[in-house]
């Protein structure tokens, strides 16, 4: 059997947070996965196992992504004096890449 991993279309051998590891689980089964540790932003992505046996053939995809967080956020509170200019400022990370949008309330 051979096994192979791609990540967002490209050969995936290890990352510094992720290692692939394969072994024999017993006498007809085999185990592949990716392991990960300290997940970060660049470990997200559309990853593919490709299996192959013989003639016959598999593809398995998964999309590993990130949960958004605020890399920058404004105050939760800002005074502004009349006639005067604000400036807010929102910034986040995240896989899929997150969508913001102000809304007044």
């Amino acid at each position: 059997m051979e096994v192979s991993w791609y990540k967002d279309g490209r050969p995936f051998l290890r990352s510094p947070h992720a290692t692939v590891t394969g072994w024999l689980n017993d006498e007809i089964h085999e185990d592949y996965q990716i392991r990960f540790s300290n997940f970060s932003l660049e470990d997200s992505g559309e990853y593919q196992c490709h299996v192959r046996l013989d003639h016959y053939r598999i593809t398995i995809n998964a999309t590993v992504g990130m949960r958004p967080y605020f890399t920058t956020k404004p105050p939760a509170y800002q005074h502004v004096a009349r006639s005067s200019s604000l400036g807010l400022e929102c910034q986040a990370q995240g896989y899929p890449t997150p969508t913001m949008s102000w809304v007044r309330v």
